[in-house]
């Protein structure tokens, strides 16, 4: 029993391991300096009064028909996600200022899951309120921070191509 248990948790790492997405526009060398200092290191979220809140923005129209939008780094800075929690009200306080993101933009239409790292840049008003949003075509995912009470643009426009998210079945002989 233990050496299955064994089997089946090296099976989910080993899957876990494989599903890595495609990388977008950047250069491969800027986005891996980007994830080793945010594997390094994890964003703690402001605490400050004036602290501007970005949120992350979950779209669902069924389980196979979906967008969603959410901050994987924020300054070079893992966010940490806490699965256990609705993500549909992931907010992340940030002390105001020059931001740099890096977004997770992962949809379906149907057809399979694709994802984007796509890297923005904001500057934020103290105590204000963001979302992330964006739009997607068949060639490119465009992200956007808005100003979740008037709507307008609040970053720069950046876009990248998507790359379907592909999941290496692990066969584990039973005995």
């Amino acid at each position: 029993m233990r050496n299955s248990i064994l089997a089946i948790l090296a099976g989910l790492a080993a899957l876990g391991a494989s599903c890595a997405p495609g990388l977008g526009p950047l250069s491969e060398d800027q986005i891996d300096a980007a994830h080793k200092r945010a594997l390094e290191s994890e964003f703690v979220p402001s605490t400050a009064a004036d602290a501007a809140i970005v949120k992350a923005r979950w779209h669902w129209t069924s389980a196979f028909v979906y967008e969603v939008y959410r901050p994987l780094s924020i300054d070079g800075k893992g966010v940490h996600v806490d699965h256990a929690v609705d993500q549909t009200k992931h907010a992340v306080p940030i002390d105001p200022g020059a931001r740099s993101f890096v977004i997770d933009a992962e949809f379906n239409r149907g057809d399979g899951i694709f994802k984007a790292k796509v890297p923005i840049r904001a500057t934020l008003r103290p105590g204000a309120t963001y979302e992330l949003t964006g739009e997607i075509s068949e060639e490119r995912v465009t992200v956007w921070l808005e100003d979740e009470k008037s709507r307008e643009r609040a970053s720069e426009l950046a876009s990248a191509k998507p790359e379907r998210f592909r999941v290496i079945p692990i066969f584990i002989p039973l005995r």
